[in-house]
């Protein structure tokens, strides 16, 4: 009889956990009644409709095709017709009045600097400053620039 001793202990813990299910099956159909009976409490007295039993799926009609090649040709077209080709920037190289050059430095420096091949590492502002306060703000920040590289 000694042999059977666990056998009766582990019948006894299935059958406790197998209470323990019922007692949680239970519960949870509990909880679910009273739910349904609040919804049915919010809601009142409902009928359905007559005729509506059946799901209608709404499919949405698939877009017109946007002809997008020809109006992007059109408006390529329509700028070019509106364009002189004109670059400010051949003023800029051949009009020594437009600008400034020091001797040494070569025509592909200011290309590059106005392409923005060299990025800008501090600025400047010098609105509301009358010309002494801008010659002096303008000598710091080139001494500043000087000594930072």
């Amino acid at each position: 009889l000694q042999d059977l001793q666990p056998l009766r202990k582990a019948l006894a813990e299935a059958a406790e956990r197998e209470a323990q299910r019922q007692r949680e099956r239970q519960e949870a159909a509990r909880r679910a009644r009273a739910e349904r009976m609040l919804f049915q409490d919010a809601v009142g007295p409902v009928q359905a409709l007559r005729g509506m039993h059946e799901r209608r799926w709404h499919v949405p009609e698939p877009p017109e095709p946007q002809p997008v090649q020809r109006e992007l040709d059109e408006e390529r077209v329509l700028r070019e017709s509106l364009s002189d080709e004109f670059d400010v920037g051949t003023l800029l190289d051949v009009d020594d009045q437009l600008s400034f050059r020091r001797t040494g430095i070569g025509t592909d420096v200011t290309r590059r600097l106005r392409a923005g091949h060299w990025s800008i590492q501090r600025q400047l502002d010098l609105h509301g400053l009358r010309t002494d306060e801008a010659r002096e703000a303008l000598g710091e920040f080139i001494r500043l620039a000087h000594r930072t590289g």
